[in-house]
Parts: structure tokens; sequence; C-alpha cells
């Protein structure tokens, strides 16, 4: 059934927004029997993977199958209070509210700081007629600092609904403001540092970026960009890492830290990561070729020949793909194949693959 919104309601669930997947830490078993320990760990990760899941299907619009993930996730774990935020969130849009409105009561009952929760417990009660339980929910966001709230009051019709958490509404918007304005100038000078060479000075930047906006997932990701170029593979995947958590659907976030662990020998790791911005984005070309590169590295060359195809493929002038391809081709002794390879490459104008044509000359004739 389509479900028609007012305006002002349309705006309102346009800042609602799911919680993001956490990346799970390490536990530490105190007084406790190994098995116990391990058995708790097993049950931990499978609720984060299906949390995952589900964030993944949410995003696509898939909200069936987001609310069936988050279901398993709370199955395995009764008292995951951000699973039951999510599927509060799919079941809203879906058209179920009531449903949504118990299960921010149970994320509420486990986690009673949850602002994002009160915010959207407030809007599943505005669509069903509670102006008053809408306001005292969004009163309660507004107390625990939800900025998505302050941004309700600030820029909607909200005047049925009077602030009485105490917030000084104007002052904390045009503090966020003045945040996002001098983060996003800190990220522009460290975007042009980097550009010019001069890596810590961006990494100095967006330190600075972050330090106002902790959320910034660009900035975590060309910091790790610039960390990799300066040799700190793992200061550089740490902020892919945190990238990914943020914005959990950017394919360049992926195959960047696929290229870092390929730097540290997590080939395995690498692949990995590739094929998930491969999956987010099937003509993602860079996640194909450093596929190529970890598959070379971890033996698999017939799987980097496919991926460097299917580069060519996308991109017939992609000089650097051909010039990949036969090398792989040169590692299998398939020397007519890397021979041609070479001959496109140089034509396309790479350097590499001429200098290698004029050591083989005599192969390659």
């Amino acid at each position: 059934m389509r479900i028609c919104r007012p305006n002002s309601i349309a705006i309102i669930l346009s800042l609602l927004r799911l919680s993001h997947p956490l990346l799970l830490g390490s536990a530490t078993a105190v007084a406790t029997a190994m098995v116990v320990f391990l058995n708790q760990s097993a049950n931990a990760q499978g609720a984060q993977d299906h949390y995952k899941l589900g964030y993944d299907k949410v995003e696509l619009g898939d909200y069936q199958g987001g609310i069936t993930e988050y279901s398993k996730a709370i199955e395995i774990d009764p008292n995951y209070a951000a699973a039951y935020s999510n599927r509060a969130f799919a079941k809203g849009i879906s058209g179920d509210h009531q449903g949504a409105i118990a299960d921010y009561n149970k994320a509420i009952v486990i986690d009673p700081q949850n602002a994002q929760s009160y915010q959207g417990r407030g809007i599943e009660k505005i669509l069903l007629g509670n102006k008053k339980g809408a306001c005292e929910d969004w009163n309660r966001a507004l107390s625990l600092g939800n900025k998505n709230t302050v941004r309700m009051f600030e820029e909607m019709d909200l005047a049925w609904c009077i602030n009485k958490s105490g917030v000084n509404l104007s002052t904390i918007n045009r503090s966020l403001s003045e945040q996002s304005r001098d983060s996003i100038s800190y990220y522009n000078n460290g975007v042009d540092k980097a550009m010019k060479g001069d890596y810590q000075g961006a990494i100095n930047d967006f330190d600075l970026a972050l330090s106002l906006n902790p959320k910034f997932a660009d900035a975590y990701m060309n910091r790790g960009t610039a960390k990799k170029k300066l040799g700190d593979y793992k200061g550089a995947i740490s902020d892919l890492n945190t990238t990914i958590e943020i914005n959990p659907s950017d394919p360049i976030a992926y195959t960047n830290r696929c290229d870092a662990k390929r730097s540290i020998g997590d080939y395995r790791g690498a692949i990995a990561d590739c094929s998930s911005a491969i999956v987010i984005d099937p003509r993602h070309l860079n996640a194909f070729y450093n596929r190529g590169l970890a598959k070379i590295k971890s033996g698999d060359i017939q799987g980097a020949i496919i991926d460097y195809t299917k580069v060519v493929e996308f991109d017939p002038t992609d000089s650097g793909a051909y010039h990949s391809r036969a090398v792989a081709k040169g590692l299998l002794k398939d020397s007519q194949g890397m021979c041609s390879d070479l001959k496109k490459a140089s034509s396309l104008g790479n350097h590499n693959a001429s200098t290698l044509l004029l050591d083989l000359k005599k192969a390659c004739q």
C-alpha cells in the first residue's frame, strides 16, 4: 500500500538515519571458561554480520530483507539496541508504524540514552496522529543532543511542539554550522596539500577537520590515503575502517583499503575488500585492477587475468591493464598473449610496456 505523507513529514523523515554498523572490538574473558568466551564471541560476530546485511539491504531499498536480517541479529543478541532501532526504521518506512514504535520502545529500554530512537519514535507517533507523544519524544532527543532533531526544530513549522528541553536551538545550530564550515575548509586545505605532495601537512589538516566533525567520512578516507603515501599502511587501514563504518556503501573506501592491505601482504583481505567494492559498483575499474594485483601476489594468476580482462572490456584504452595482463600471461608462459598485450599497451602510450618490448625484442617479433 502506498502511503501519502504531508510534505513536512517527508522532510522530517529525510532527517532520520540508520545506525551505522560498528566494528567489534576485542573482548577479554574474565574468570570464565574459554569455551563460553568463544561461544559469546561467535554470537556477537554473528549478530553483527546480520546487522550489517540488514543495513546494506535497507540502504538499497529492500526494507523487508533488512527487517529479516535485523530480526536474525536480535535472535542472536536480544539486547542489540541498534538492531531494534534500525528494524524500527525499516518497519516505519514499510508502513508498520505500530511495529516500529514497539521496536523503538525496546531499543530505548536497552539504551535510554539513544537519542536517535526517541527521534524516530516521535516520527512514528506523529504519523499515527499522536502529536503530544511525538513532541515529548523530540524534546527528549533534543535534551540528548540529537543534531537532526535540532535541525527539525530550526527548519520545520513545529510551533505546536514547545521546546521544553532547555536547549538553545539557535546557538547550537549556529555552532554546528560554523563547525561544519570550518571542517570543510580544513578538509579542502588538506586535499590541496596532498595534491602537491605535502602528505604530512595534509594529515595535519585532516586531523583538524575531524576534530570538528568526527563523522567526516571523506576526511578519514583522504587522511588514510595520505598515510598510505607515507608508508603508514596500518594507519591508513585504520582510517579506512572508520570510513567504511560511517559509509559502508562507498566502493572507493573498500578499494583503497584493498590497496593498503595488499601493501602489507594481506592478499586475502585485499581481495575481499576489492570484491566488496565490485559488489557495490560492478563497473569500479580500480577495484578490478587492484584485485588483479592482489591475486597475482597470492598466486592466482588466472584470476588476475580475468580481472584485467574485465578492465579492458569496460575501458579498451586502459594501457595499464593491458600491461598488467601481459605480465600475468608471461607468468603462465603464454608468450603470444603476453606480446600481444604488451604491443597494445605500448600503442596506447604505456612506457613500461614499451621498455619491456625492447627487452623482449626477439620473443615478441
